[in-house]
């Protein structure tokens, strides 16, 4: 499957340290808890404007987050790297996977071939790393916005993202209300945030080759008051700087293309956790719904 929407890389000898799978926000996200409050500045600076602030100067970080030079240098170190020259080495690497368009990742095979069994592999690796790479308390703090029934809850995703928020609406539909795609259509889209505007929650999934229109609809709907979350690939989607709640996904496939593969699992999973907090409140709607169902069959 070919992403159209528009890692942090291990020990090595720049010094950084974490997952092969997890990109520096990743791991930055994983460690604020053991922060200090000055740190959390320099990380929330960061993740607002990833990776572009990360590739400026130690000074402009740091004038960013409101801190001195050294504490930017100490927050480079605290996570893993030797010092800020190789965080930003980290940086430009990853900004160089991220801009890969599937042919440059065609061309870089060198003609290699896929057979099926590969395929398999890169999916069940894919699914397995996206499971252990998402913070517990951040999936459960997702969960509970989307078990929240007095919230209303859009979702909506690009050309090829599309289908993991089809599949979340129509998973969550049937045991809550108010949970609905967001329609394309600029005044539908409007009318339906205004609707939502500061209670909602809408869903946007958005992967590498980034669409510069869900940006636009995230955003709105921030301006909104609307609880934003974000469902993107490691290298983080712009939207991350809008989002209040994120969760990320493997799109590496066997292939020259992308995969929703883990990001659609990743949904299921999330979708049964809803289920679950819902209770008997979403098995009666659930009986209501099936009864209709069976009716106009």
């Amino acid at each position: 499957m070919g992403a159209s929407d528009g890692a942090m890389t291990g020990a090595s000898e720049d010094g950084a340290a974490g997952s092969s799978t997890r990109s520096v926000a990743e791991h930055i996200r994983s460690v604020m808890p053991d922060l200090t409050p000055s740190e959390r500045s320099i990380a929330r600076a960061l993740l607002a404007a990833y990776p572009t602030l990360g590739l400026d100067t130690v000074a402009s970080l740091a004038a960013h987050a409101k801190v001195s030079a050294p504490t930017v240098v100490r927050f480079a170190r605290h996570l893993g790297f030797d010092g800020f020259r190789s965080l930003q080495r980290a940086l430009r690497e990853e900004l160089a996977v991220k801009n890969q368009s599937n042919l440059s990742q065609a061309e870089a095979r060198g003609g290699e071939r896929t057979t099926f069994d590969h395929a398999r592999d890169a999916y069940l690796t894919g699914i397995t790393s996206t499971f252990a790479d998402n913070d517990p308390a951040e999936l459960e703090a997702v969960v509970g916005l989307l078990a929240d029934e007095g919230r209303p809850l859009l979702a909506v995703g690009g050309a090829y993202s599309g289908a993991v928020t089809r599949t979340l609406i129509a998973q969550l539909a049937p045991v809550r209300r108010n949970a609905r795609v967001l329609e394309p259509h600029v005044i539908l889209s409007s009318t339906e945030m205004a609707d939502a505007a500061d209670r909602g929650v809408l869903v946007v999934a958005d992967v590498r080759r980034y669409d510069p229109e869900l940006a636009k609809l995230a955003e709105a709907a921030h301006g909104q008051g609307i609880t934003v979350v974000l469902l993107t690939d490691p290298w983080l989607s712009p939207i991350s700087a809008f989002a209040e709640r994120l969760l990320t996904a493997s799109v590496k496939a066997a292939g020259p293309s992308d995969t929703l593969v883990p990001m659609l699992a990743l949904v299921e999973g999330v979708c049964e956790l809803v289920v679950e907090a819902r209770g008997k409140y979403g098995l009666e709607r659930l009986q209501r719904v099936e009864q209709l169902r069976s009716h106009l069959a």
